[in-house]
């Protein structure tokens, strides 16, 4: 049984129900695209130092800690000669939504197509629950306090 439709009460066509269901679809996704977008970004700098020396090169990943994050949504950056980084989100240097976040590093000595390079970092600065790394985004400019990791 087909049904009818709600607005002239007549019988609802296979092609009918297959429009509504595309519509149905194609507006979820659109939700959940505007949504993302929709998402505020404030700037984030900050700086990473290992053993008192610029983590030039390294991988800076911010971890939502709250569940009120959209899934994927990690902001991340790369540590210059200077030591600072700046997040981004959708775009360079856009920034990171506001929240509380856990902080993983990875940071390697170049490698080749093959390998890559040794770990310069130990592993628990790549676990976002053991780096022991925190960052809270607030709304406006955010500059945060230097992260100083050891080799060891």
């Amino acid at each position: 049984m087909a049904g009818s439709d709600l607005f002239t009460g007549r019988p609802r066509t296979a092609s009918r129900r297959r429009g509504a269901i595309y519509l149905a679809l194609i507006t979820a996704v659109c939700g959940a695209c505007q949504r993302d977008t929709a998402l505020s970004l404030y700037p984030v700098q900050g700086k990473v130092y290992c053993d008192k020396q610029p983590a030039e090169g390294a991988l800076v990943i911010f971890h939502p800690i709250s569940d009120d994050q959209p899934d994927g949504i990690k902001p991340r950056g790369f540590v210059g000669k200077d030591a600072q980084f700046q997040l981004t989100t959708r775009s360079q240097h856009d920034g990171a939504p506001l929240g509380e976040y856990a902080v993983t590093v990875l940071w390697r000595e170049p490698g080749d197509e093959d390998e890559p390079g040794k770990l310069l970092v130990p592993n628990h600065y790549l676990a976002p629950t053991e780096s022991g790394l925190r960052a809270t985004i607030s709304v406006g400019d955010n500059k945060l306090n230097a992260f100083h990791l050891t080799s060891e």
